[in-house]
């Protein structure tokens, strides 16, 4: 049975008139456009508020189906329920159902994830080699003693290594 229950007030004040001007376009004032009608049957299908517990129940039930039906979840047809999809056993095709984008970085992904496992093992050989040499000095960090400048030795006794110093005799 509806009753009639009056409009809210925010509806019953006048609103302001302005004039909206978007690039490109003429400036329309809200006079030109026509009227959204509300009707008053809206607010009287409402339930009333003593069915407070009830509403809040409805609306979280009516809540978790929209956010189910909105994620990464997969459906089942025959009970028409929803199912929370599994981290690992989602392909990547799966995913491209809500969006080639989705599908395209997780492509990327994986296939940088490659590339950049192909070069570390490239780069291990280098970086072995390197740090097996001596020419670095003894104070040298981490990063100097895997470089290609570190690749050999400074000798039996030394006499290769860089550090030794020139002593410039002059007859004068």
């Amino acid at each position: 049975v509806a009753t009639e229950i009056p409009y809210p007030p925010a509806l019953q004040q006048p609103q302001p008139q302005t004039i909206v001007v978007v690039s490109g376009l003429p400036a329309v004032s809200p006079a030109q456009v026509a009227p959204i009608n509300v009707s008053p049957t809206v607010y009287a299908a409402s339930p009333p508020v003593e069915n407070c517990k009830e509403v809040t129940r409805a609306d979280a039930a009516v809540a978790k189906r929209h956010l189910m039906v909105t994620s990464c979840t997969s459906r089942d047809r025959e009970t028409d329920s929803y199912a929370w999809r599994s981290i690992w056993k989602t392909s990547r095709t799966e995913m491209g159902e809500f969006g080639v984008g989705i599908q395209l970085y997780f492509d990327f992904l994986l296939y940088l994830g490659v590339v950049l496992l192909v070069m570390a093992f490239m780069a291990t050989p280098l970086l072995h080699k390197a740090a097996q040499g001596d020419l670095a000095g003894v104070g040298a960090n981490v990063m100097v003693r895997t470089s290609i400048g570190n690749i050999g030795e400074c000798g039996k006794f030394g006499e290769l290594c860089t550090d030794v110093t020139y002593v410039r005799v002059s007859a004068e």
